[in-house]
């Protein structure tokens, strides 16, 4: 046991060193009384727990050979010692953390307990034929000790209850030194002395060995006091250490929001993109529901394509795969009448919901008809950046973050340059659209919805149909990319005018690797009715 930094004041000093005298007797007695054994005198040597084991085997096996000689049946010898042996370890292992308290609290005193306690053992073993009285004292001691072990881990003298456990414990030591005094004593004299004394009703066995109880009764009443007021002490302790936490954490994840921005600001810039509200997003999304409902009835178009097995496998699936819904409208129309099955679709997987599930991301890009910003630059920009808006966890993990750095710093440099070929430019947007599907969690689902990609162009002045066409596939080049690149799970939903770009025709030219990334189908409007709403 460790030195314990509490030490005994002057009354309970004298009370351990007053035990010390006693013991010096009880040896005295011992060793000048020809009553006693070798064997018997040996226990009172005994100052550790190791020590006492190996006597306390020795001894038993003399007796068991003994007993052998007596008794009628070896198992029935052997079970007595066997039990013997079980209730002294027992007795010892629960008794030596009191003596180990007074023997470091009130050092240089109390090493010779343990010597003591080994003595009185060895003298009920022995004698217990001719007087059961030291065994069923020591019985009644042991029936107390159980759970004494705990006392050995408790700080003593800080505070008035541990003073008063300090002084309770001394005041159990010293009446066990007592009782043990009074055996040597008893079992020093004659033996009809000893038996007269078995029926006298004024014992001084049994008077120390009650006494030895009820001190060991008072350390428990003292120690359980002591917990219950640790435990109120450790609750205090504890309400503080949640607020202190609560502090702790509210100025960490502000901390983490405020590096979040920063990241998120930084490459915000670096896509020359302006920051987004979910206002502005919804009003995008109401403004052309609104326009398709006044030229076409909406569930039409939805049950056309939802009866198709293509597009709900699609849907049900558990794979990356981009799907691409091609629309034959009347040419005088301007919405594509498949445009209710992307509306639908961004309503589904953004609504409350939907959106509380942090597994299931929805990004969605409606391209405003005849916008000069609709060029293959911007909507990729812009959907990277929405990427990004959904990846604040991602966004934390500095590797991923530096290799998306790099990816930005080289387009940053590409975009300035007026000489460096188109294609540079939309290689480069690519690899960064796929690095930002790896700032997502394995096991997350990002739907990525485009309607009207048909309205890809170039800027006004410089634009042509070849160059238009160029702008388009290079957009589902990239969409395609990305699918076939990304470590979790992408679906992307596209719906294409095929009266303003016939993408069917140009299936071959999107560099697909994977005979599965990509789905193409085309709906005519045969059956749709024109102008419904208006």
């Amino acid at each position: 046991m460790p030195q314990l930094e509490a030490t005994l004041d002057e009354k309970n000093r004298k009370q351990v060193q007053e035990c010390e005298n006693q013991q010096q007797q009880i040896r005295d007695l011992v060793n000048n009384k020809r009553k006693f054994t070798d064997n018997e005198r040996g226990a009172l040597n005994i100052t550790t727990i190791e020590a006492f084991q190996s006597y306390w085997d020795t001894t038993l096996n003399e007796k068991m050979q003994f007993d052998k000689s007596r008794e009628k049946g070896v198992a029935r010898a052997g079970k007595k010692v066997t039990n013997g042996l079980a209730s002294a370890q027992e007795i010892v292992e629960n008794f030596n953390p009191l003596m180990e308290i007074v023997k470091s609290l009130g050092a240089p005193f109390g090493g010779m307990a343990l010597g003591t306690l080994c003595f009185v053992l060895v003298i009920a073993k022995n004698r217990v034929k001719r007087e059961d009285l030291i065994n069923s004292t020591l019985l009644d001691i042991q029936n107390r000790l159980p759970g004494f072990r705990m006392y050995q881990n408790m700080h003593m003298g800080n505070t008035e209850l541990e003073y008063e456990l300090q002084s309770t414990i001394v005041g159990a030591y010293k009446t066990f030194i007592d009782f043990s005094l009074e055996v040597s004593r008893f079992y020093s004299q004659k033996g009809i002395t000893r038996w007269l004394k078995v029926f006298s009703n004024t014992g001084k066995i049994e008077i120390t060995a009650s006494a030895v109880g009820n001190a060991i009764l008072d350390v428990r009443r003292i120690c359980d006091e002591l917990v219950d007021q640790n435990i109120h002490e450790i609750k205090i302790q504890n309400e503080v250490l949640i607020r202190i936490g609560e502090e702790h954490m509210k100025t960490i994840n502000e901390l983490l929001e405020r590096q979040y921005t920063e990241k998120l600001d930084r490459l915000r810039i670096a896509l020359r993109m302006d920051r987004y509200s979910a206002e502005d997003l919804q009003d995008q999304l109401i403004t052309r529901t609104k326009g398709v409902a006044r030229e076409y009835e909406a569930s039409k178009a939805l049950e056309s394509v939802e009866r198709s097995g293509a597009f709900r496998s699609w849907l049900l699936s558990h794979t990356s795969q981009m799907f691409v819904l091609s629309g034959r409208n009347d040419r005088h129309a301007t919405h594509c009448w498949l445009s209710p099955v992307a509306l639908k679709l961004i309503a589904d997987k953004t609504a409350p919901e939907a959106a509380q599930n942090a597994a299931n991301i929805c990004i969605f890009e409606i391209l405003n008809l005849r916008n000069e910003k609709n060029t293959f630059e911007h909507i990729t920009r812009s959907l990277i950046y929405r990427l990004l808006l959904n990846s604040k966890h991602g966004l934390a993990e500095e590797g991923k973050v530096e290799k998306l750095d790099k990816e930005m710093e080289m387009y940053t440099r590409l975009a300035a340059n007026p000489k460096v070929a188109v294609y540079q430019i939309q290689e480069t947007l690519s690899k960064i659209m796929v690095q930002s599907l790896t700032l997502f969690d394995p096991g997350t689902t990002v739907w990525i919805i485009l309607d009207r990609a048909d309205q890809c162009r170039t800027s006004r002045e410089k634009e042509s149909s070849g160059t238009r066409n160029q702008q388009q596939k290079a957009l589902l080049r990239t969409l395609v990319h990305a699918v076939e690149g990304s470590s979790i799970v992408l679906k992307i939903l596209v719906v294409v005018n095929a009266t303003d770009w016939d993408v069917q025709k140009h299936a071959n030219d999107l560099r697909q690797k994977k005979e599965d990334s990509v789905v193409i189908e085309t709906y005519e409007d045969e059956d749709i009715t024109y102008g419904a709403g208006g």
